[in-house]
């Protein structure tokens, strides 16, 4: 028999660097197609600016629109199933989602072509209180 083996497709799902207004108020980024090969996803590590996120959701579903993903996708972040939430509730960085801490083996979401999980949306809720604009480089 062969062993299975597991090889790390990286993508970044992120805003596009822009302009993050005073103010509170939340942004739904997305569609992002999951990369091609790609069969789990087990870990996700957000690169948070701690300074203006409050805090991240991130969606997948099925039969993603073929369109690029763009700002302000409101639904995809309205029709996707839950599969990470992070809040800012006093930790210097971000807690990630990593499913080779869970000590059960191969747990993962499946993703890709034929599963529940062809796209993710990321849902950012901007707590953005200096004076001026910022740039987010999350």
């Amino acid at each position: 028999e062969r062993a299975m083996v597991s090889l790390p497709i990286t993508t970044r799902i992120a805003p596009p660097l822009g302009s993050v207004a005073p103010g509170v108020r939340l942004e739904c980024f997305g569609p992002f197609a999951i990369p091609a090969g790609a069969k789990s996803l087990y870990r996700f590590l957000p690169d948070v600016n701690m300074g203006i996120v409050h805090h991240m959701i991130m969606l997948g579903g099925r039969q993603a629109s073929a369109t690029a993903p763009r700002r302000n996708a409101n639904i995809y972040c309205s029709m996707g199933d839950l599969l990470y939430a992070w809040a800012r509730t006093g930790q210097k960085t971000p807690i990630g989602l990593d499913f080779n801490e869970s000590g059960v083996a191969d747990a993962a979401y499946a993703v890709g072509a034929g599963t529940d999980i062809e796209w993710l949306a990321l849902q950012v809720h901007y707590q953005q209180m200096e004076p001026q604009p910022v740039t987010d480089s999350s």
